[in-house]
C-alpha cells in the first residue's frame, strides 16, 4: 500500500488507500518532519500514524465546512507531541 505515492498536493500524497503527509522542511529546519500515513475521511474523520514516534492520531470533527482542518489539527497534535519528547 506504501510502495508508490502519487501527489495530489503539497504536503498530500495518496498511494493505495493510504495518504501521505511531509510537513514542509521550513517548519522544522534543523532535522527532517516526520512522515505521517493514514487517511482523512470526506466528513473531517481522520486517522494517522506517525512511524518515527509510534503515535496514532485518530479524530473527527463531523462537518465537510472546511477540508483543511483536520490536517491542521493533525500537524497541531504532532508539534505538541514533538515538544513533549524533546521536552
Amino acid at each position: 500500500m506504501q510502495g508508490r505515492w502519487n501527489k495530489i498536493w503539497f504536503p498530500l500524497e495518496y498511494g493505495l488507500g493510504l495518504m501521505r503527509v511531509k510537513r514542509s522542511r521550513l517548519v522544522m529546519p534543523l532535522r527532517p518532519p516526520p512522515t505521517i500515513v493514514g487517511h482523512s475521511g470526506s466528513s473531517g474523520s481522520w486517522l494517522y500514524y506517525c512511524p518515527a514516534v509510534d503515535v496514532y492520531v485518530v479524530g473527527t470533527i463531523n462537518q465537510t465546512g472546511s477540508r483543511s482542518l483536520p490536517f491542521r489539527l493533525l500537524f497541531k497534535s504532532m508539534q505538541l507531541l514533538e515538544r513533549e519528547l524533546a521536552g
